[in-house]
Formats: structure tokens, sequence, C-alpha cells
């Protein structure tokens, strides 16, 4: 299964980016989509936790399951409002916006971070002036990158010595409790319809994944499988295209492909320095959590 890893990275991009068409489809409040997303994926999750040895939760999963939860909350007010590409494209400036949450801590910030900044920013700065996607949705969908930037910040300045099943179904645990507080006023009956696309959101596009996504970092360099989930917002434009009848303007393509290098650079980047770091030992670093 060794060769089958791009297939796999494939496959997981996909399936992140039509989570976002489903939520496009049902067009039910942000919170609520989310919690049930995140029931859902419980499925899945909970038996490789247990499999994996359940312990003691620690409170930076819980952190961590706080900050997914506003990051997805938001990321899907935007998509309600400005559609899954666009949303999704500006969704992808969260590894920039980590590395400028590295300096606010204090962390000494390398020029090609500034040159990654620039670039996204410059796309980000297109999708703004000339889209005609209303600028509250836009502001949303950085906001939920801001979110999953945080998330990055804190796994990387964290020691997580838990197995990576166990992190995130805790993580999932607290993402749901906090989304339930937000949910709950907008509670009502589903249709049939509602939950069967709900269940696929949460088992298939996030919980199988999610599987996908560990399987492939036992068999590929981290760096190299970080760099192409970029094809994630490429997916949401063909799909949005295609399925949804959207057309995109010619800023709304040069500023994506802006935010996507400016992005890609930056974890291509940071993976070689954090691997040069290593010294020679990469092979911890595969078995990292790479949701």
């Amino acid at each position: 299964m060794r060769d089958m890893w791009l297939l796999n990275i494939i496959i997981v991009t996909f399936l992140w980016a039509s989570v976002l068409l489903i939520s496009e489809v049902l067009r039910l409040p942000s919170p609520v989509f989310v919690f049930f997303r995140l029931v859902f994926s419980l499925f899945i999750v909970l038996p490789l936790a247990i499999k994996a040895g359940l312990k003691k939760p620690d409170f930076r999963s819980f952190t961590s399951g706080f900050l997914l939860a506003l990051n997805w909350i938001f990321l899907f007010m935007a998509v309600k409002r400005i559609g899954a590409s666009t949303a999704d494209l500006l969704y992808y400036t969260a590894p920039v916006i980590s590395l400028i949450l590295e300096r606010f801590l204090g962390n000494p910030i390398p020029v090609w971070s500034w040159i990654s900044a620039i670039v996204s920013f410059s796309g980000v700065a297109m999708i703004y002036s000339f889209s005609s996607s209303e600028i509250a949705g836009m502001s949303f969908a950085l906001i939920a990158g801001f979110f999953y930037g945080s998330v990055v910040v804190l796994g990387k300045h964290t020691s997580i010595r838990v197995h990576p099943f166990v992190f995130t179904f805790y993580q999932m645990i607290s993402a749901s409790l906090l989304t339930l507080f937000f949910a709950f006023p907008y509670f009502k009956p589903l249709t049939s319809k509602e939950l069967i696309l709900l269940a696929i959101a949460g088992i298939l596009n996030t919980g199988i994944a999610l599987l996908l996504w560990w399987a492939t970092l036992k068999t590929v360099n981290l760096r190299i499988a970080s760099v192409l989930t970029y094809l994630d917002p490429v997916f949401a434009m063909i799909l949005s295209t295609l399925f949804l009848n959207f057309k995109p303007s010619v800023w709304n393509i040069i500023g994506g492909t802006l935010i996507i290098s400016g992005g890609a650079f930056a974890v291509w980047k940071e993976m070689s320095a954090s691997e040069s770091g290593d010294n020679g030992k990469a092979g911890k670093r595969k078995n990292n959590n790479g949701y």
C-alpha cells in the first residue's frame, strides 16, 4: 500500500473540499452543521481511540478542540455567505497566519516567512478588492483561518504524549460541547435527507478522511503530504463550478493562486526547517497527528 500514498492524499483533499459543498447544499446554521459533523465523526474516531488506549484527557486537547470548533463554525458561516470556493481559498491563509502568530509569541520569523505572508495576503487583497462576495463572509473565512492557525501553533508548542487517535477523540468531544452551546438555539427536527448528508459529512468526509490521512503519514514525508493538501481549495473550486454553478472571476483565480502559492511555500519551508532541526530523526515526525 506504500505506493498508494498519492491517491490517498487526493481522496482526502477531495473529501475535505466536498464537505464544504454539503454545507452549502444543506444551508443549516453553521453551529448545527458543525455539531452533527463532529458527533457523526465519533463513530470512526471513538473505536480507533479505544483501540489505541484511552487515557486521562489532556487539557491541551480540550483547548485545541475549542479552537477547532470556532474555526469550523466561522468557516461554514463563510460558506453560507460567499460559497465554498471563495471561503476555502481565504481559509487557506491559515499556515501564513500561524507564522505571524509565532512572531507575536516572540519567536524569530525568517525572511521566507514574510515572503509567504506578502504573497498570500496580496491574494486576499485582490479577492477583497475585486470580488463580488460580501465583506462579512470573506472576513468570517479569514477568522476561521486565524483559529486554525492557532490550532497549529498550539500543537507546535505543546509536547503531546498521547496517541493521535486519543488526542483527536478528546479534541472532538470538547469541540462538540462548545458547538452544542452555540447550536442549541437553532435546533429543529431534521429531515431524512439532512440526516443522511450530515452522516456523510461526519463519517466519510471527517472520520474516514482522517483515517486515510493518518495511514498516509506512515508511508510518506509529512512535508510533501502537507503541501499536497493545497489541492483542497482547487477541488472546492472545481466542484463548485460543476455542481453549484459557481463562476470564478479572473481576480478569484489570480488571488486564489497567490494564497495557495504563499501557503504551500510556507508549509514546505517550515517542514524543511523542522526536519533539519531533527538531525535525522524524521522518522518520529511521521507519526505526528496531521489533522
